[in-house]
């Protein structure tokens, strides 16, 4: 029995996902996109914007803590720094605290560990990332695009492809990434798109926004997920744990993962044993 892991659910070669930052109310619009079009990501918060039901509304409008746990329901709420600080140019004890109140704070609400977190104005530096995995940051996200779709070789450094609101790069970057090449029909890879969504307040700019999402929607050859969904499945598929001839596999995770056993797609899931004849 031949085993490969290399594949998504339903035995899937691409992935897409969307990560925003910053707590600004124009949040719902980008969620209402999502939702229309079946599209998933990552909305990552500063603990100190958030407000409380009945506050009153800052120049810029905010999201109310009581938003999050209905976003986090559909998508996934990460950390984005309690104050948006630059964390590249902070000391060391004052990261660590800055990221731990806003995990503190996102967790208070939502009631399960918040590992995700977006770079704040993606400063840091290598020392900045063995402080935020000491603090339980599973991944981070930069804003260093790449315009390319390779899985990341360190989640704590995780680049985009491309920041949403440049068309030119976020449509060739598309186009390229529907049409396919050998490696991409062959191999997993992953087109991560962040931005901020005050930057799509402006109508026409909204309106390209939706026609990006129209045209990558639907797809049956894309797996539509989370930044934490994509870390978790990968971690998961690490784990696997099977006989050298292939006809036990054990899922020792929370997470369903899938494989291609003898060339047939099967989910083995979250802990449990699969046997082959």
């Amino acid at each position: 029995m031949i085993i490969q892991k290399g594949i998504y659910p339903e035995g899937k070669k691409k992935c897409l996902i969307f990560s925003y930052d910053d707590d600004m109310a124009d949040n719902a619009m980008i969620i209402d996109l999502f939702r229309k079009y079946g599209i998933r990501g990552t909305f990552n918060f500063n603990g100190s914007g958030l407000l409380e039901d009945g506050a009153e509304q800052k120049e810029r409008p905010q999201l109310y803590k009581s938003q999050l746990p209905a976003i986090d329901d559909e998508f996934e709420v990460a950390c984005h720094g309690y104050v948006h600080p630059p964390y590249g140019y902070m000391d060391a004890a004052q990261c660590a605290d800055d990221v731990i109140r806003d995990r503190r704070t996102l967790e208070a609400i939502l009631h399960h560990p918040v590992r995700g977190l977006a770079l704040p104005s993606g400063v840091y530096s290598k020392e900045t990332l063995q402080i935020l995995r000491a603090c339980g940051i599973a991944y981070c996200r930069t804003i260093e695009c790449t315009g390319g779709f390779e899985l990341p070789t360190d989640f704590m450094e995780w680049h985009p492809t491309a920041k949403h609101d440049d068309f030119d790069k976020l449509f060739a970057a598309g186009e390229a990434y529907l049409k396919g090449s050998w490696r991409l029909n062959n191999y997993l890879s992953c087109m991560l798109i962040y931005g901020h969504s005050y930057e799509m307040a402006a109508d026409a700019r909204r309106q390209k926004l939706e026609e990006f999402l129209q045209m990558m929607a639907g797809r049956e050859d894309i797996w539509y997920a989370t930044c934490m969904e994509l870390y978790s499945y990968l971690s998961a598929l690490d784990q696997l744990i099977m006989t050298v001839d292939g006809t036990c596999v054990i899922n020792p995770t929370l997470t369903d993962v899938w494989v291609r056993a003898n060339g047939e797609a099967v989910c083995i899931p979250a802990g449990q044993t699969k046997r082959f004849d």
